[in-house]
């Protein structure tokens, strides 16, 4: 668990530092738009690419603390012992939905990695490597919780 820790205090830093990028590049492009009439081609780019990198890096964090969309109403109406399997298959189909989504994503990079963006002049790929990076840490992040499921005391499955 202690990898898993220092896992997330990077993708923190980086998803601060994106953050801080975005706004910076967001009040440069309004600035020299409005104020002196000129546009750069690159800048609304680089905000979106990152904001994409944002979102798959932030749900890792949502998953570490367990901060994702749940409707626990009737899983919490069921014994501890019985609401453990249910909380480790929901985990469960969370991982087998990001594997889907990691391998079937190598294709669309591998297609991407040809293309170089317009403004940026990154290769799309790298964009879209946020897909596999995003999935397999949060698949971690996920077996991390159903290895805590089944690791928490049993006198917490008694009324």
């Amino acid at each position: 668990m202690k990898m898993l820790d220092k896992i997330i205090v990077c993708i923190r830093w980086i998803c601060m530092f994106l953050l801080i990028e975005m706004v910076a590049v967001i009040f440069f492009q309004v600035v020299s738009r409005y104020c002196f009439g000129i546009a750069h081609f690159w800048a609304e780019e680089m905000a979106v690419f990152s904001m994409i990198w944002l979102v798959f890096l932030g749900s890792v964090i949502a998953e570490s603390r367990n901060d994702h969309t749940r409707i626990t109403f009737f899983v919490n109406l069921l014994p501890g012992g019985l609401r453990r399997y249910v909380n480790s298959f929901s985990d469960l189909l969370c991982i087998l939905f990001l594997a889907i989504l990691t391998v079937k994503s190598g294709d669309v990079i591998a297609i991407a990695m040809k293309n170089i963006s317009t403004g940026v002049r990154i290769p799309m790929g790298v964009v879209y490597l946020s897909l596999p990076v995003g999935g397999i840490l949060m698949s971690l992040y996920f077996l991390a919780d159903i290895v805590k499921n089944f690791r928490t005391d049993k006198k917490e499955d008694k009324p």
